[in-house]
């Protein structure tokens, strides 16, 4: 499983497409995943996340808390926010 986040502070403000791109690839990889969302520049469509969370294998939340992600036996790889100008 793929646990994904970009924390409560940070989000791609000026490239939210970004987001798309991160979520388009881990839907295509095969791997199940959790998405949290918990920044306050976060404006994830409703549309998207229902999107998301209609699949079988993946979850959209507004909150996840790191520790229990990582800790969990499940997770095999975590995705972290990334920087891009």
């Amino acid at each position: 499983m793929v646990a994904s986040s970009f924390g409560s502070i940070w989000w791609p403000i000026t490239r939210p497409i970004l987001v798309n791109y991160l979520l388009d690839s881990l839907r295509e990889s095969g791997f199940p995943f959790v998405f949290a969302y918990s920044s306050m520049w976060a404006n994830l469509s409703k549309d998207l996340v229902d999107k998301i969370n209609s699949y079988e294998d993946s979850l959209a939340v507004k909150f996840a808390p790191q520790w229990a992600a990582l800790d969990h036996p499940a997770t095999g790889y975590f995705v972290v926010c990334f920087v891009s100008r």
